[in-house]
């Protein structure tokens, strides 16, 4: 006996992340002996493509289908449009194995004796559970741009909500970006050094796997440009610190250079290379703004632009080491002196003098007969009174 409408109801009993266990019914009333059935099973989606064997190296491929008895080869009628047979036997319901996560199936059955087949029940879909998302393809360092990038992974069921970019530079591994984005622009900290990269997407269900490690390179940033701080200032001495952490590139330096305002001179009073901060800056005179400024020098010569520029002054000295008076015309009740200028001024003008006449007669002891401020107008080299 042949059956139009047999079997029916398809029912799911149980699912897993790749697995459905399903089972159906015949018509109400109908008691059939010696019947046995073929699940067909389909992709549910836009674009329906024949359900194929999936394998260790193709982990896409939708479900493992069975080969039919040729017996019942010509049963296979039905099976176009993307449908697959995956199971065949006497029993009411059936395991389905190794499907994908977060899938959404198609299910139909048909019964047959030696009579014949029925027709195919109506299709019913079935979901498999959702699971963590595959690992990503096509993870690649993008040179040209100083990125990384890679294809957006399978999200087996349950929509990606992250991806974690982990870098190995030497010393282990750490996050270099976490986002929705499938690229990452490269920091300057993790370009012109060798870099390890693997990449996982993340979603509702747990992290995924880790994709390939990628190796390589791009090529390093030119320095940034210091920006300089000055801490403290003496007579003969600076000390300038860098307010930006990146301001001495690694295994590189900073070339610091002073320059004296006064003399309007575009030649660096003194330069010196530094590679720690704070840095001290000597031999300076007293008394004299300095401009200094700053240029980093990667380990490969590459330099940055200059810094902004600081001003310094340092701080002045009284004058030491006058020479004495030399007198240049005396007379009974007064006598000329000239006043030869002082050797180290310590950046000060002399405006004053103060000129003490003691008596030195051997007949009296030395006391004060005159105590004079003498304002000077012109060159010291010149002035007498």
């Amino acid at each position: 006996r042949r059956s139009s409408d047999l079997p029916r109801s398809i029912q799911l009993v149980s699912r897993q992340r790749t697995l459905l266990k399903l089972r159906w019914s015949l018509g109400e009333g109908e008691t059939i002996s010696h019947l046995k059935y073929i699940l067909r099973l389909r992709c549910e989606g836009p674009s329906v493509r024949a359900l194929e064997p999936s394998t260790d190296n193709n982990p896409g491929q939708k479900v493992v289908g069975i080969e039919l008895p040729v017996e019942i080869a010509n049963l296979m009628e039905g099976l176009e449009d993307g449908w697959c047979p995956v199971w065949f036997g006497e029993s009411m319901s059936c395991k389905v194995p190794k499907l994908l996560a977060g899938m959404v199936y198609q299910a139909s059955v048909r019964s047959f004796n030696h009579f014949g087949a029925s027709d195919w029940s109506q299709c019913v879909s079935f979901s498999t559970a959702a699971s963590v998302p595959f690992a990503p393809v096509g993870l690649e360092i993008i040179e040209t741009e100083s990125k990384v990038a890679w294809a957006e992974a399978r999200p087996n069921g349950s929509s990606i909500s992250t991806y974690s970019l982990s870098c190995d530079k030497g010393s282990g591994w750490n996050v270099l970006y976490s986002g929705l984005d499938t690229y990452c622009l490269l920091p300057s900290h993790a370009k012109g050094v060798p870099l390890r990269l693997r990449v996982r997407a993340s979603n509702a269900e747990g992290d995924g796997p880790w994709s390939a490690v990628v190796e390589g390179s791009v090529q390093a940033d030119a320095p940034n440009a210091p920006v300089l701080l000055c801490s403290s200032v003496s007579a003969s001495s600076a000390i300038v610190t860098l307010s930006n952490k990146d301001g001495i590139p690694h295994g590189g330096e900073l070339v610091i250079s002073c320059f004296d305002q006064s003399s309007g001179s575009s030649t660096p009073f003194c330069q010196t290379h530094f590679s720690a901060f704070p840095a001290e800056i000597k031999n300076l005179t007293p008394g004299i703004t300095y401009e200094i400024t700053a240029v980093a020098v990667d380990k490969n010569g590459r330099k940055s632009d200059t810094s902004a520029p600081i001003s310094v002054s340092t701080k002045a000295q009284v004058p030491k080491d006058q020479p004495p008076p030399v007198p240049m015309d005396r007379h009974a009740h007064d006598m000329q002196l000239h006043i030869p200028p002082a050797d180290q001024l310590f950046g000060q003008k002399i405006t004053t003098l103060h000129v003490v006449v003691t008596t030195m007669s051997s007949n009296s002891a030395p006391r004060n007969l005159t105590c004079k401020c003498v304002p000077l107008f012109t060159n010291l080299c010149t002035n007498s009174f």
